[in-house]
């Protein structure tokens, strides 16, 4: 994401860096801008609030098509 301020939401959480690398693609190939942080022992996936709705929707989508993957913890 560029370096402009933002008002950011929690798209989805994780223990695993990994883990949220990978939903992180996801998003960016839907075309949704987003980013990861550290914080209290958990990664977050943040998008824009404006996105957070369709971030959402999409990791959803994702996680269905796929009943392996590993339950996508929202705060």
């Amino acid at each position: 994401m560029n370096e402009q301020a933002w008002e950011a939401g929690i798209a989805a959480q994780s223990r695993d860096r990994a883990r949220c690398l990978e939903l992180k693609l996801v998003l960016d190939a839907a075309g949704i801008p987003g980013d990861t942080a550290f914080d209290g022992g958990w990664w977050l996936l943040l998008v824009r609030v404006e996105d957070l709705e369709r971030a959402r929707s999409e990791l959803r989508a994702y996680r269905e098509a796929d009943p392996e993957t590993a339950i996508i913890a929202h705060p």
